[in-house]
């Protein structure tokens, strides 16, 4: 890890990091862009990062402390589709229902759509 933080700031490395970087810069917002276009016919409205490269997908119709999110988590990874809820991020009791996904997969859209198609229980 010591060596790994030490090239980053070598000199010789600067090219490649900087492309390294663009390239992760640009395939971020393509999948952001396909995510969106995902989103559009579902509940959810996606919130673009201002940093990292992780999405919050909030419905505003409920709030984390009226959905059993564990219940929603268990049922989709039922499936094979691993999400987690918003209030593992910071997000509280009274906040949208939301859960969050990253931009540096590339997501199954079939597992995807699960997930912005999963009922909300109770």
């Amino acid at each position: 890890q010591q060596q790994l933080a030490l090239s980053v700031f070598d000199q010789a490395n600067q090219e490649t990091l900087a492309r390294t970087c663009g390239d992760n810069i640009a395939r971020f917002k393509e999948r952001f862009e396909a995510l969106q276009h995902q989103s559009k016919r579902t509940a959810y409205r996606l919130r673009r990062p201002d940093s990292g490269y992780h999405v919050m997908a909030f419905r505003d119709d409920r709030t984390l402390g009226n959905v059993d999110s564990l219940q929603w988590s268990q049922s989709l990874m039922n499936k094979g589709v691993y999400a987690i809820p918003g209030h593992d991020f910071g997000y509280h009791h009274n906040d949208s229902f939301c859960f969050r996904i990253s931009l540096a997969t590339e997501h199954d859209e079939k597992k995807l759509r699960m997930a912005f198609e999963q009922p909300l229980p109770s």
